[in-house]
């Protein structure tokens, strides 16, 4: 799996190749609590280039903001998600995705 991930943070044609794996893909990267998986992606994040280098976002936070914003936040992390001035997307890493509470958004409507 580590291989895997070196290849996919380098960008290392060759190796994905070897590997069976499409680098225009996205990862999930899915284990038991604790084993590691939020720090290895930690530490991935400083052998790639900056435009690569993945944003380490709680799940939980963003309920949390979603529970006060609402709708637009969602925004944030999909149609918003580029750099300004480009069409490079901006790369997340949710953390603990799945753990995060039920959080309802009441929307106020004016008329």
């Amino acid at each position: 799996m580590v291989v895997r991930l070196l290849a996919y943070f380098l960008r290392d044609e060759a190796l994905a190749e070897a590997e069976e794996m499409d680098l225009q893909k996205g990862i999930l990267l899915i284990g038991k609590v604790g084993c590691g998986k939020t720090a290895l992606l930690t530490l991935m994040r400083y052998w790639v280039r900056e435009s690569l280098r993945a944003r380490i976002v709680s799940s939980r936070e963003i309920g949390f903001e979603f529970g006060r914003m609402g709708y637009d936040i969602i925004g944030k992390y999909t149609t918003h998600a580029f750099f300004p001035y480009s069409r490079t997307p901006r790369v997340y890493c949710f953390d603990d995705l799945g753990m995060e509470p039920d959080i309802n958004y009441w929307e106020t409507v004016v008329m």
